[in-house]
């Protein structure tokens, strides 16, 4: 109402600036131009009027359309039973929309909702269910946070696309859930992070990242890890999981999911955890263990969604600007760092020769899939064609080299990894006495889980927990 007063104000100065002209004032040319400037004043405040009701928009079709459906995600402690938490968590109110982020998500000028709900889907509808993993899960009951897109056109705004997952606890594991956005080169990219404990073992930790696309959410990119205990799914997970696989190396997405492995399902640790992901952060939820078959669920929205729904969201929205622009300067600004530094002589650089002399060596080339420098290391993953891993650690501060390893995937003797295991140990980067290193040549078995010395302080481990493992050791 204050603003439509406003507008009236500056319309009634323009008519009488007009007038004035005409009346033969000897001050036409200024008073045209008062007229004009009040013109140009007048659509502006009409434009701003036309930004904010469009975001309003979204949020009065949450308030008068989805939530009346879905409910409104608890922000309060709840426990339940762990194996059946989804129907606890239904009962109890938990469930329901979580978050919701106004922006444009797909650079093409209009914007849309990117909102989240704490929700339960068939274990088969998720990313997951096309692991062999979960090949008998079916229609087990997992608990999600699940990724919806709306759009607004002529007919209004409507539910245009949805993931059923973007991070996922199965039946009877507990842990970190987390969903955000980071831009990468302008484009905005939805991740989600979800990590797996049980009573027996440690689980699944799939990272998944989404983009927008005409109205669609396009499926990049899975990673982290997908397994139980020593076990792992074997082959192309990008593949198996329906994503286009690409890379998310040397930029700020792989910042986040090497940030967002810290978090460890306690509420409060991840929350104070959180501020230092980067990006945007949309919603999280801690689901911890409580005592033997019980689980607390709580929840953390990060998009200022109730306050936006209570009232006004012109607030909401200049807080969530503010965020977005600091967030996308850090991107750009960490972007640059990255290149300089791979460009100095730098612990990612000697990696990089590393790989690239075992590459050569073995005539078969292999691809950078995951970098990571934390608490004084850098450490790389090179992956081969058969899905074998070089990696690669280093220390950060003086560059020396203090593991070199052969992985296979899974615990099956490969071609592939008696090659990288042998051409490894060759290596001029390893510089080890072949004397010393002879018997670990070709399928030498796996009878050197405890480490052989090979001299100098210098042990190399061949072992098979599940996965086949040649390991060089340097002394720290």
């Amino acid at each position: 109402m204050k603003k439509r007063r406003i507008m009236m104000f500056i319309s009634g100065a323009a008519v009488l600036a007009v007038l004035l002209a005409g009346c033969g004032s000897p001050d036409t040319e200024a008073e045209t131009g008062a007229a004009a400037e009040s013109q140009t004043a007048t659509k502006s405040i009409d434009e701003t009027e036309n930004v904010i009701s469009e975001e309003q928009a979204f949020y009065d079709y949450l308030q008068n359309t989805v939530i009346p459906e879905k409910g409104l995600a608890s922000m309060e402690v709840c426990t339940v039973e762990n194996g059946s938490k989804g129907a606890g968590l239904s009962e109890a109110g938990a469930l329901g929309l979580l978050s919701a982020y106004v922006r444009d998500f797909d650079n093409d000028g209009q914007k849309e909702m990117a909102a989240l709900f704490l929700d339960t889907v068939p274990m088969k509808n998720t990313s997951l269910g096309r692991f062999s993993l979960y090949s008998g899960a079916g229609e087990e009951e997992a608990v999600v946070l699940k990724l919806c897109l709306y759009t607004k056109g002529s007919d209004g705004i409507s539910l245009s696309d949805s993931v059923d997952g973007l991070a996922i606890m199965e039946k009877i594991s507990w842990g970190p859930m987390i969903a955000g956005y980071q831009t990468v080169d302008g484009m905005p990219y939805i991740y989600g992070y979800s990590r797996m404990t049980d009573e027996m073992t440690y689980g699944p930790s799939p990272f998944m990242v989404y983009h927008v696309e005409n109205g669609k959410f396009v499926y990049d990119f899975i990673g982290g890890r997908i397994g139980w205990g020593q076990g792992s799914e074997s082959g192309n997970l990008n593949e198996i999981a329906g994503a286009a696989g690409m890379s998310i190396v040397k930029t700020p997405l792989n910042d986040i999911f090497n940030a967002v492995q810290k978090l460890n399902g306690n509420y409060e640790e991840d929350i104070a955890q959180a501020e230092d992901i980067g990006g945007i952060v949309m919603g999280y939820v801690s689901i911890a263990s409580s005592q033997p078959g019980m689980v607390t669920c709580q929840a953390q929205d990060d998009t200022y969604l109730r306050e936006a729904l209570e009232n006004d969201c012109e607030t909401v929205m200049d807080k969530l600007t503010a965020e977005a622009e600091a967030a996308d300067k850090a991107a750009e600004e960490a972007a640059q760092a990255a290149l300089e530094q791979a460009e100095a002589d730098s612990p990612q650089a000697k990696a990089e020769a590393i790989a690239e002399e075992i590459s050569a060596a073995m005539g078969i080339s292999m691809e950078l899939i995951n970098e990571k420098e934390d608490n004084g290391f850098y450490s790389a993953r090179y992956q081969l064609p058969e899905y074998s891993v070089l990696y690669i650690q280093l220390s950060s501060e003086t560059g020396q080299l203090l593991t070199l390893a052969a992985y296979a995937e899974g615990g099956t003797v490969t071609e592939e990894w008696l090659n990288l295991k042998d051409t490894v140990l060759k290596s001029a980067s390893a510089n080890l006495n072949q004397d010393a290193v002879a018997q670990l040549f070709g399928d030498c078995g796996f009878g050197y889980g405890d480490g052989l010395d090979v001299g100098d302080d210098i042990r190399v481990i061949v072992g098979n927990a599940g996965t086949c493992t040649m390991m060089i050791q340097w002394p720290r």
